[in-house]
């Protein structure tokens, strides 16, 4: 019954693991590589492609003078995945960084409850690991690494239900009769509101 919150501070305190940190970085290894300072990736064309600009540079002002907006940033780690899934070592070393950001927030979790070196379970929601097969693979390698007890599983149902189970437990309905029910496909909902 304890919980521990780990993360989700936002993109001002580093929001590691994330969609936006995600496109954030891969914003930086695109300006590294068109300086010459990093190695040449395919991120520079995807993400030029992906804002509809004709050079990289372009880039600028619509960070600087037009305030591209978060989401924007965020959804660039859809570009960076795309371009991992095509062979590119930076895009997926931005890739392997995210997972292994996700862990050291998991492990930090089974850390404080005390649970590191007991039997666990691990999940995972959202985009990015759910997306991302290398983010997702090196998140379960990192869990196994620093807490071999622990198992990682596929969530078992849509992040809604989550929300749902929460607000089952707050009336103090039946959560396991309850997925019992809506797997089953009956009309639990209506008939228990």
């Amino acid at each position: 019954g304890e919980q521990v919150k780990i993360g989700g501070w936002g993109p001002n305190y580093g929001d590691e693991g994330s969609a936006y940190r995600i496109g954030e970085m891969a914003r930086r290894a695109c300006a590294r590589a068109v300086d010459g300072r990093g190695s040449a990736t395919a991120l520079v064309a995807g993400v030029q492609h992906a804002l509809n600009l004709e050079s990289f540079y372009e880039t600028l002002s619509r960070v600087y003078a037009e305030g591209m907006e978060s989401r924007e940033i965020a959804a660039l780690s859809h570009v960076v995945n795309e371009v991992a899934e095509a062979g590119d070592e930076v895009a997926k070393d931005i890739l392997v960084m995210a997972g292994e950001e996700l862990a050291e927030s998991v492990i930090s979790a089974l850390d404080q409850l005390q649970l590191r070196h007991q039997k666990s379970t691990v999940s995972y929601q959202g985009s990015v690991v759910v997306s991302s097969r290398f983010v997702r693979e090196r998140f379960t390698e990192v869990i196994k690494e620093k807490a071999p007890e622990s198992s990682v599983i596929v969530p078992q149902y849509e992040p809604i239900m989550g929300a749902a189970i929460l607000g089952f437990e707050a009336k103090g309905w039946d959560v396991a009769t309850a997925l019992l029910k809506q797997t089953e496909g009956e009309q639990w909902f209506s008939n228990n509101t």
